[in-house]
């Protein structure tokens, strides 16, 4: 749908894209996920037309017109005419994308409806929580109904509801879109992503589908819960076991490596039982995208 050949783009005097190659295949969802300062949000804004790249380019394929009016775009930190209201809004947006003034108006009110703002559809912007403009960001991006959708971490102001809400709509859109979204909540990305796209340092670190990532690892991982802090604990293990991989967040802590399932829970077990920790749960499964993003991270 769309091809990004060899582009690069430095920035008071420092490269921040390295030459990175990548196809989005159409009406797929592709997460693109990276550390702060990885260079997503460069690359997102290079895909919009926003910024030139120094070198490369970006080919959108069976397009007749300037690819730009196929494009929708949420930035990171949407700004907004805080006196106009919510349809006012988008159906300048729709204007703005080519839409002839009856039907941006017309798909206003479906956006706002897709993006559940419709309540608030005469409410002034001014007034809106952060959630609120984040829905409204993504209703301004998808009113013309881009080919491309380009969203910089539209969930990050969202409650847990939001996000559901979003991920659902997301899963609606590709079926007449394609769709780049930047997040750190890797979780929804796990839940809804067709491919993952991973950047470091302004490079590729890895790009595959979602379900051929997943299925590439052989680790299995348990994840403990307790009413203590697991800090101690969790040191215990990793000298006792060195090839495991372990993370520990207060009483949570995430173990993996390539032992068989019932191998493994019994040594966790063991450990537990040895140093005297009780066990709120206890549970297992394959590795995590959040534990296989860690994983590529340490490794490039």
């Amino acid at each position: 749908m769309i091809s990004v050949e060899n582009l690069s783009k430095a920035m008071a005097g420092t490269e921040i894209i390295k030459r990175i190659t990548f196809s989005l295949r159409s009406h797929k969802i592709t997460a693109l996920l990276g550390m702060n300062g990885a260079g997503k949000t460069t690359t997102l804004h290079m895909l919009a037309a926003i910024m030139k790249p120094d070198a490369g380019r970006i080919v959108m394929h069976d397009t007749g017109r300037d690819a730009r009016t196929e494009i929708g775009f949420l930035p990171q930190h949407p700004t907004f005419h805080g006196w106009m209201n919510a349809c006012e809004y988008v159906t300048m947006a729709g204007e703005l994308g080519g839409l002839p003034r009856k039907e941006a108006v017309k798909r206003a009110e479906t956006v706002l409806v897709q993006t559940g703002l419709q309540e608030s559809a005469e409410q002034r912007i001014s007034e809106f929580s952060g959630g609120m403009k984040q829905r409204l960001g993504i209703a301004q991006a998808i009113i013309h109904r881009p080919r491309l959708l380009l969203l910089d971490e539209p969930m990050s102001a969202l409650d847990p509801q939001g996000r559901k809400d979003i991920v659902l709509l997301l899963a609606e859109l590709k079926k007449t879109t394609t769709i780049l979204y930047s997040t750190h909540i890797l979780h929804d990305a796990e839940q809804i992503a067709d491919d993952i796209l991973m950047m470091n340092k302004g490079e590729i670190a890895a790009f595959e589908r979602l379900d051929k990532l997943m299925s590439g690892s052989s680790n299995r991982t348990f994840t403990v819960h307790t009413d203590v802090p697991l800090d101690d604990w969790g040191e215990h293990l990793r000298k006792r076991y060195p090839e495991w991989t372990i993370y520990v967040n207060e009483t949570k802590a995430e173990i993996e490596g390539p032992s068989a399932e019932s191998a493994m829970q019994a040594k966790v077990m063991e450990s537990l039982i040895e140093n005297q920790i009780t066990v709120r749960s206890l549970t297992a499964g394959s590795q995590s995208l959040d534990t296989l993003f860690r994983e590529v991270m340490e490794h490039v």
